[in-house]
This record gives structure tokens, sequence and C-alpha cells, in this order.
């Protein structure tokens, strides 16, 4: 929704569509509540998650712009989330986390992603829940920590104003980034979250920097790269934040004119020419190439933004098991006289 309302693309009927997903999506979420405000993966008041939690509370305030939530079922899960913050303003759930790219036992990893869920609400809150987060990550940005965990601690620090320490996080990514061929990433090539977290704190900063631009062109090609054949990454939260990025640079980048013209050709002859406007530029368009393998060159003309994707799908035996089973009797097949013996043959591997 966000995406295309930077876009101008938010027609009223495409609103009306998300709207109801949303209040159907809202209404489902709820069914997974605790008796104390928490959330988890069941609906019962035993799988109680830190994780899902935060998620939740960051999921229903960005969902407040367009639907009605109630306030209290955002503020019974941020009263659990005070409710286990230690002393140290940092939090040592145990809970299980649902990415497994993250180590669980990460405290900086975990206090920094439920700040940011507490930050992008814009609420006020009783206690001091979010001073005492911001406590704890202030003293641990000199610790050795994984590219994720910076990534989460730049952007929660952009959110909360310290930008001396987020400057400090962005200059320790940006020494461990891997350029390659355009593109920048951290890690992995895979780590579409780390990525999309770089992108929101360098995006939500007001004095975006011709130097910050350059480096957050090669993060959005690299993320863009990663996207499959549907508009989604890897797993449901590379997607909820991929797109959360994107959204945010879709507003920074939107054009009027968005007019383009992309032509397909091949070295046998083949041309496939493509135009891409105001009125289908949300629609997915799909050229089928005559000749796999094959040398297709892609050239692009006009002032819009266009997304470009190939991909080659083909079907193959599975891969034979470790352990295999034969038995084949000799003769092969019965005949009609009587058989008084067979020899069963067996043969593993």
């Amino acid at each position: 929704m966000d995406y295309l309302d930077n876009t101008n693309e938010l027609t009223p009927e495409r609103k009306a569509n998300i709207v109801e997903a949303l209040v159907k999506g809202y209404q489902k979420q709820l069914t997974f509540r605790s008796d104390i405000g928490t959330y988890g993966s069941f609906q019962d008041d035993d799988n109680i998650n830190f994780w899902i939690t935060a998620l939740v509370v960051k999921t229903f305030s960005h969902a407040q712009n367009w639907i009605h939530i109630d306030e209290n079922d955002i503020q019974q899960a941020v009263k659990w989330l005070h409710k286990i913050q230690s002393p140290d303003g940092c939090f040592q759930d145990q809970s299980v986390y649902f990415n497994n790219r993250l180590e669980a036992d990460n405290d900086m990893a975990r206090t920094a992603y439920a700040l940011i869920a507490l930050l992008e609400h814009k609420r006020p809150y009783n206690g001091s829940i979010v001073e005492d987060a911001l406590s704890c990550l202030r003293k641990s940005t000199d610790h050795d920590t994984s590219s994720y965990t910076q990534a989460l601690m730049a952007y929660a620090f952009t959110l909360s104003g310290d930008h001396e320490l987020r400057d400090k996080m962005l200059k320790k990514l940006d020494e461990k980034a891997i350029k390659k061929e355009g593109s920048r990433y951290w890690e992995t090539e895979q780590h579409v979250e780390t990525g999309s977290y770089i992108i929101l704190a360098l995006l939500s900063d007001k004095a975006t920097t011709t130097k910050n631009l350059g480096k957050i062109v090669d993060i959005i090609h690299w993320i863009v790269s990663l996207q499959n054949r549907y508009g989604g990454f890897d797993s449901s939260q590379d997607t909820a934040l991929g797109l959360q990025a994107l959204a945010l640079y879709a507003k920074l980048i939107k054009n009027k004119k968005g007019d383009s013209t992309v032509t397909i050709r091949s070295k046998s002859g083949f041309e496939k020419i493509v135009h891409v406007d105001k009125v289908n530029g949300l629609l997915l368009q799909t050229v089928d190439l005559p000749e796999v393998p094959g040398e297709y060159t892609v050239h692009a003309t006009g002032e819009g933004y266009v997304s470009f994707q190939s991909h080659v799908h083909y079907n193959a035996p599975p891969e034979k098991g470790e352990f295999s089973l034969k038995v084949t009797t000799e003769p092969s097949v019965c005949s009609q006289e009587s058989q008084r013996r067979f020899d069963v043959h067996v043969e593993v591997r």
C-alpha cells in the first residue's frame, strides 16, 4: 500500500481491495493473541513469542495508516515487552526466532528489533521502555556483532535521532560491504534483511547525500536481483523488509512521466518490444524466449524505471537417495502354466 501510494499508483479500486485484505489480516492475527496480549505461531496461550509480538507491534503500527487498529491491541503487546525488559534495558527473552539467520541469543539484535517496532509506532509509551532500550544499544556499539545486528542498530539509531551512533554503525557496515558488479551486499548474497535495514537507515535521514544515494542504488540493484518471479524473496520476513525498503526508495525516485520501452533481441533474429507506462506500470509482462540456452540483449529507452528479470525453469529427475532397494524375479512375468519355482533377486545399494 505504501509503495503504491509513494508511486502515485494507488487507485480507488486498488485501495479498496487492499484495505479489505488488511482488515481480514488484522482479524486473523487477533486469533493468535494470548490473554496477556502477546502473539505466537499457534492459537494457544502457551505459545508466547517475543519476535512475533514485536513484529505485530510494527505491523499494526503501519496498518493504522490505512485501517482502524485498536490501539489497545498494540499497547498490550508493548506492556508485555516492557515486562520482560532487563534492568539494563536489553531484552533477553529466549523465544525461538522464526528466521534462522539470526542467533536467538543475540541481545543487541533482539533489543534493536523491538526498539524499531516501538519507534515506528510513533506513539508515547508509559514508562521508560524506549530510553532503556536505547541505553542498552548505546553501550553496545563497540561490541563485535554481525552485519545484520549492526544494520538493525543503524536503523534504530536513525529513528531515535542518534545521528552520531547511526553514522558509526553505517561506517562499520560500509567497511564490511562486499562490492560486486554495481551491487553492494553483506556476508552472504541472500541477506535481504541486512540490506533493507541499511536502506531504511540511509533513506529515513532527511539529508540523503549524493554519495549515500549511490550506495543505496547499489543495494537496491542487489535486492531486486534476488526477487523471485512472483516478486517476493526467500522468506516472508525478507519480503516484508524488502518491500518496505523499496517503497521508501520509490518515494525518492518517483517519476510522473514514467514511460519506457524495452527491446529484447537475440542473434538468431528474435525481437520483442515491451512498452511500460502509467496504465500498465504494475502489470507483470512476460516474454517467452524461443531458444534456451541462447544469447539475448536487452535495451531500454525512456524516462521511467523498469525492473527486468530472466528466469529459466526446467524439470529434472529426482536425485537418487543413498539407499536403494531393487527386487526382481526370474522369470519376470508369470506364464499361464503353473509355476512352482521363482528366483528372487534383491539388489541393495
